[in-house]
């Protein structure tokens, strides 16, 4: 049996990005709307192609940024999700993750 799916990994969803107001005429705010941007491409892109199942591994948020992953129910009904939650960041006292 053959299928399609998507792996995706290390979005960043809302990151910050620190320290971009300090290139003169960067597009911060456009920038720092990059990561949604492109996860809604995905979503819109794993819609279209019918895939199976989508992975994410690792990282969809950005940091130690505490997020509950709230899919709406149309998109839960129509696209099954895969969410490992894990972070490759390191801390004073070692991996994480």
């Amino acid at each position: 049996m053959m299928f399609k799916f998507i792996h995706a990994a290390d979005i960043h969803l809302d990151s910050p990005l620190h320290r971009l107001d300090f290139y003169e005429g960067a597009p911060v705010e456009e920038l720092r709307q990059a990561t949604r941007k492109a996860f809604e491409n995905l979503i819109a892109l794993a819609l279209r192609e019918k895939v199976a199942f989508v992975v994410i591994a690792g990282d969809l948020y950005d940091g130690d940024c505490v997020h509950i992953f709230r899919s709406d129910q149309t998109l839960s009904r129509r696209l099954k999700l895969w969410i490992v939650w894990t972070t490759h960041r390191r801390s004073a006292t070692g991996p994480r993750g």
